[in-house]
């Protein structure tokens, strides 16, 4: 067997095969690692992005609503103030007509010959109508002062 020899070493550098896979796994990795925290960290920006967005949204939405409840609350608050208006007159109305007819019927009452006792009740109930009827018409005319 011949006897091996020393080998002199070597000055220029040479890389293995084994050293060429560890630099390019090493370089691989570390390539994956930035792109895989780039798409992390871009995933959390898009996140709060949309949160923000959301948020911004809501607070729109919300805003909104309340000046709907606002605008459906002043427009109920007109509505309900036309129906006290409205009742207010038509209670007038009804009770004006009341008068006139009970007025008519004890000016009719003597000429109708009926008992003097029939007629003034019927004078004393068509006096309480009108009574009745100038009442509602202070009130109907109050109800429409009162609107702004």
């Amino acid at each position: 067997m011949t006897a091996r020899k020393k080998t002199e070493p070597q000055e220029e550098i040479t890389i293995s095969p084994a050293m060429l896979k560890w630099a390019i796994g090493i370089v691989t990795g570390f390539l994956g690692l930035l792109v895989l925290w780039w798409q992390v960290w871009d995933r959390i920006d898009n996140r709060w992005r949309q949160e923000s967005i959301q948020k911004a949204i809501d607070a729109k939405v919300s805003s909104d609503i309340t000046a709907v409840d606002k605008k459906a609350a002043d427009a109920l608050g007109d509505h309900l103030k036309a129906d006290a208006r409205s009742r207010a007159w038509t209670l007038f109305a009804i009770q004006d007509f009341r008068a006139s007819a009970e007025t008519r019927w004890s000016e009719e009452c003597p000429g109708k010959k009926l008992p003097p006792e029939v007629c003034r009740e019927l004078d004393r109930k068509a006096t309480e109508s009108r009574a009745r009827a100038a009442e509602m018409r202070t009130k109907a005319m109050e109800a429409s002062k009162e609107s702004p």
